[in-house]
């Protein structure tokens, strides 16, 4: 059996039905996928599979960073705020590279209107399940496909937003350091951002 990008374990169930709806590989070991789809105590979580590798990578609205944002609020004068234009006008913004959702959910705590458009359905998968531990997000709606086709259709309709945000994942090959879990995970799911450049 060859080794697959990203699979779910057979004896995972939460993460198996996951990986099923996905088209996903079930292997029987970890042994058999560089990634593996994941249920934690914390919600779906992507974990790598090589020897010493870091733990998994979830998605959490209510702790950590973003947890932090939210109970600290934002404003107009935070510096990613401010230069998508909230306090000018700037009600609805898309981001164009969701991700994490950190910046995302900035904004939302801003008491902008985001649509966060993702690409790849596992990094969706992951958003989802954030999504639902937290209870809903109002002011928050998720998006799975193309982010350039998808503002080409909606560009002049009532769905164009006011602005838009593109944080995408440089490779930066000549980082010394070795990068965040949460990077390095992202990056072996997705692959290459091709298109970042």
């Amino acid at each position: 059996m060859s080794v697959a990008a990203v699979a779910a374990l057979a004896d995972d169930a939460a993460a198996r039905a996951v990986a099923e709806r996905l088209g996903l590989p079930v292997v029987t070991s970890a042994a058999f996928a560089s990634l593996l789809l994941c249920s934690t105590s914390r919600g779906l979580g992507l974990r790598e599979t090589a020897p010493r590798a870091p733990g998994p990578v979830v998605i959490d609205l209510v702790k950590g960073r973003v947890g932090w944002r939210k109970k600290h609020g934002a404003s107009t004068r935070d510096p990613l705020c401010r230069a998508l234009g909230l306090g000018r006008g700037t009600t609805t913004v898309v981001d164009a590279t969701a991700g994490l959702h950190v910046d995302a959910m900035a904004l939302v705590n801003a008491g902008l209107e985001v649509t966060a458009i993702e690409r790849s359905r596992i990094v969706a998968a992951l958003q989802e399940d954030a999504v639902v531990r937290a209870g809903g997000v109002p002011g928050l709606a998720l998006v799975q496909g193309d982010a350039i086709a998808l503002l080409a259709e909606w560009a002049g309709t009532a769905r164009a937003p006011d602005a838009i945000l593109v944080d995408p994942m440089y490779d930066d090959r000549s980082r010394k350091s070795v990068a965040p879990k949460e990077m390095r995970a992202l990056r072996l799911a997705v692959g290459p951002d091709d298109d970042a450049s």
